[in-house]
């Protein structure tokens, strides 16, 4: 008789762990988008100006979605813009420049497609010898803005000093 008075406990048992196990699972479920949200590392100005192989505002004159991409630039690279250089910081830049648009397909609501005819705030990046400019995770974005981040950046990007030191110490 102690074996039947046994095999009833082992099940609650059993079905303890497998109810804990399921609520478990199940509460992760919960939690999962605020574990994986899109989220970038969090660079200072100076680092991604030293990075950068031209920083400028511009404003974009052309959009090329059939344009050839380098097929090494496949698939994150989707289309090249051109854009008119009014102010450059770094670079050797001519007045006009055509770029690849890199974007990761993340969800990331930091993601915006180029608008022919707005200006923007560029960070161009070399990548395999081709100029790339991402559109996720990246300091480039809609120029004119007002928003007090844009201002003390601009700012800074008018510093000689700042420009001097992001060369010689970026950190």
């Amino acid at each position: 008789m102690t074996i039947k008075a046994r095999r009833p406990n082992v099940m609650r048992s059993v079905n303890s762990k497998i109810t804990v196990a399921i609520s478990a699972f199940l509460f992760s479920l919960l939690l999962a988008p605020a574990a994986f949200s899109c989220t970038c590392p969090d660079t200072k100005h100076r680092v991604d100006f030293r990075r950068a192989k031209a920083v400028f505002v511009g404003q974009v004159i052309d959009i090329d979605r059939k344009g050839a991409i380098p097929e090494r630039l496949q698939p994150n690279v989707i289309y090249s813009a051109k854009f008119k250089i009014e102010k450059a910081w770094k670079g050797s830049l001519k007045s006009e420049v055509a770029l690849f648009v890199r974007r990761s397909f993340s969800g990331c609501d930091r993601n915006f497609d180029f608008q022919q005819g707005e200006k923007y705030l560029v960070y161009v990046f070399d990548e395999e010898d081709e100029l790339v400019i991402s559109v996720t995770c990246s300091r480039t974005r809609p120029h004119g803005l007002s928003s007090v981040e844009e201002n003390k950046e601009l700012k800074q990007l008018d510093s000689f000093w700042f420009r001097f030191f992001a060369r010689v110490n970026p950190s």
